[in-house]
């Protein structure tokens, strides 16, 4: 799927990349009907919906308004999520039904001469008319973006359609030298309530997707490679083979005899064509078996004596987030934390300041329940090295830290924490909280190595939960949202 063309709205789009878009419709769109009910935001902040008021006329023109402020919103969305190249179709395109044109558009309102001023409902009203006007020059802003563009946009005149097609040709002189706007909206003027993730707070830009998989070859790793093809540290790094292990992890039985393994590991192994050898299957599934038998650090018992009805797996959670910033997260981590977190708020503090509101997803890839104490568990493919030192206690801290696992695995127990608050009777953090672990699969030898153990403090996730449910709470109570 991954290979494959997706066809998405822009909805659906928001905060992912392609290497390649097209953008075909962005000439079109549509506006609330003069007979239409409409919902529109008062100035007061209250929230009403005229279907057939005295103030409808004025009505309908600030929903006009706002109806192109959240097609902004989106044009800004579906042009920012190639990373190599984004094909947009344009042109005089007329509704015959609706007479609503490409003039209406967000395009053509980016596209409108700097003198056309005035408010937004002005505005609104005003460059349809104006494009309209001068459909003999629409063709002009965009040869002047592109010449002041350096190289980096192209453009290609395409033939015309079917030849019953009936060209627009507006319905007046031109009245005005259209030229680009050159004052385009900020990423933050635009930016609005939102679902993220625990990507977004990290990466400096919006990212939807939950799950946390794309597992990579350290910076710090050598380039040396490993000659015994049965070892897993000669397993492939990157994105899909850490998708193939997390599915491994995922599916498998923990208890499950050694063939049921081998074939489970064959089959993912053989379907995202990464068992290009049998040697890279026994690999696998030697390593798989090594993590099931290993006695966890801090604990005396193995994942083989977990049942599947006490695991939840690849499970997501929800969090109200209201507008809370890295440098926040810092703070409560350097004031609440334990050893490992105020290491880390340095880290922490360097991050991109993004503000973030809304709800934090993520997808925990396995929390369970073992005598009365629930665990999390976080499997990692990252290739840190090929000697087996280069997965002792030392590296995987820096590696935690670079990758700011530190601050995914503790909202990970927050929403641990929430869920076991309304679900167990006399729930206590320190009772049933037993910590987390993360596996760095490639180096898990039978020893402690490969193996990120933390129990963060209690006065740390009840800061953090109080930080998050504070957000929270001045966003419920904002009346816009």
């Amino acid at each position: 799927d991954a290979e494959a063309v997706q066809i998405v709205t822009i909805h659906k789009s928001k905060g992912l990349e392609y290497d390649v878009v097209f953008c075909p419709g962005l000439w079109a769109t549509r506006r609330c009907a003069d007979d239409e009910s409409v919902l529109v935001h008062l100035e007061d902040s209250s929230i009403v919906f005229d279907h057939g008021s005295p103030e409808r006329s004025d009505r309908g023109r600030l929903a006009k308004a706002e109806e192109l402020a959240e097609d902004l919103r989106l044009l800004y969305v579906a042009i920012t999520r190639a990373r190599l190249r984004c094909y947009v179709a344009w042109g005089a395109v007329c509704n015959s039904r609706t007479k609503i044109h490409a003039g209406h558009t967000a395009l053509g309102f980016l596209l409108r001469s700097p003198s056309i001023t005035g408010s937004p409902i002005e505005l609104a009203e005003t460059v349809p008319d104006i494009f309209d006007a001068t459909l003999d020059r629409f063709v002009e802003p965009l040869r002047e973006l592109i010449d002041a563009s350096g190289g980096a946009m192209t453009m290609e005149t395409l033939a015309r359609g079917a030849e019953r097609a009936v060209p627009w040709v507006g319905r007046g002189e031109s009245r005005v030298h259209p030229v680009c706007r050159t004052d385009l909206p900020s990423d933050e003027s635009l930016r609005s309530w939102r679902v993220a993730s625990f990507t977004s707070l990290t990466a400096g830009r919006h990212v939807e997707d939950a799950r946390d998989m794309a597992d990579i070859a350290s910076a710090q790793a050598p380039s040396a490679v490993v000659a015994d093809r049965t070892d897993i540290r000669s397993f492939p790094a990157g994105r899909l083979p850490g998708i193939a292990l997390h599915e491994l992890f995922e599916r498998v039985e923990f208890d499950a005899p050694s063939s049921d393994v081998r074939t489970l590991a064959a089959e993912i192994l053989q379907r995202t064509r990464l068992a290009d050898h049998d040697e890279r299957i026994t690999a696998v599934v030697t390593m798989t078996e090594r993590v099931l038998e290993a006695t966890l650090p801090a604990t005396n018992f193995a994942l083989r004596e977990v049942p599947r009805a006490r695991t939840l797996r690849e499970w997501q959670f929800h969090l109200p987030l209201g507008e809370v910033r890295q440098s926040k997260f810092a703070d409560v981590f350097a004031s609440h934390g334990g050893g490992v977190a105020r290491r880390y708020a340095p880290a922490l503090r360097r991050l991109p300041s993004e503000r973030s509101s809304g709800f934090l997803t993520g997808v925990v890839d396995l929390a369970f329940e073992r005598d009365g104490r629930w665990y999390v568990l976080d499997w990692k493919s990252n290739r840190l090295g090929v000697e087996p030192t280069s997965y002792e206690a030392d590296s995987l801290e820096r590696e935690m830290f670079a990758n700011h696992y530190v601050l995914q695995y503790h909202l990970y127990l927050v929403a641990l924490h929430r869920f076991l608050r309304f679900r167990l009777k006399d729930y206590n953090y320190e009772q049933h909280i037993g910590g987390v672990w993360y596996a760095f699969l490639r180096g898990i030898d039978g020893s402690d190595r490969g193996w990120f153990h933390d129990r963060p403090p209690r006065t740390l996730i009840d800061a953090l939960d109080a930080l998050m449910e504070e957000a929270a709470d001045v966003v419920l109570q904002d009346g816009r949202r």
